[in-house]
This record gives structure tokens, sequence and C-alpha cells, in this order.
């Protein structure tokens, strides 16, 4: 499972839930990366989003659709009031805001 903070519960486990089932968590691992790593050293799976997982697979992994839609995942920008002026960091967050916006617009059918 990833998590930064190291929860072994997630929005996954309540869609299992509700189909009467359930998963038991190994690991959990902070990045998508590790978890990639991880999955494919091990005899495991692990859930991440579509537009990540796709082409950022390592050989020999698969993926597949969950059987039921998952609720998208909020995309949160945070920094201190310092950088507000900041140009260097302003930018950074109209790059970034705007790079999640139009991978968000892809995504919708």
């Amino acid at each position: 499972m990833i998590s930064r903070r190291g929860r072994v519960r997630s929005r996954i486990d309540d869609l299992l839930e509700a189909r009467n089932l359930r998963r038991r968590v190994a690991f959990t691992v902070p990045t998508l990366a590790l978890a990639l790593r991880t999955v494919a050293d091990h005899d495991l799976v692990t859930v991440v989003p579509a537009l990540l997982g796709g082409q950022a697979l390592p050989a020999p992994l698969q993926a597949y659709p969950l059987p039921t839609d998952a609720p998208a995942v909020p995309a949160v920008l945070a920094w201190h009031v310092r950088h507000d002026r900041d140009a260097a960091h302003r930018w950074l967050r109209i790059l970034v805001k705007d790079t999640l916006t139009a991978i968000g617009d892809t995504a919708r059918p």
C-alpha cells in the first residue's frame, strides 16, 4: 500500500468492503516508485492511479482496472506564506496546477 504516513487502510478498503472483500497489506511504502519496485520483487499487487501506472510499470508487471469505480483523489498544493510573492515559487505553483489540470482533463471520459 502507498501511504506517506504508514497507514494500512484507504478508500480502496471501503470499495472492497462494499463487495464483501478485504485485503491483507504486506508492505506500506511512501511512494508509487517504491510500491512498483516492491511489487515487482515480490508476489504482490498494489493499487495505483491509472494515469501513473500504465507506462511506469517495470517488467514484468501488468496493469488491470479495478472492478469498480474509485473516487477521485484530490491534489492539494500548500506552501508557506513567505513564498506567496516569490516569482519562482509562484511560477512553479502555476506550472504544477496547470499540469495537474491538464492531466485531469484528459482522464475524464
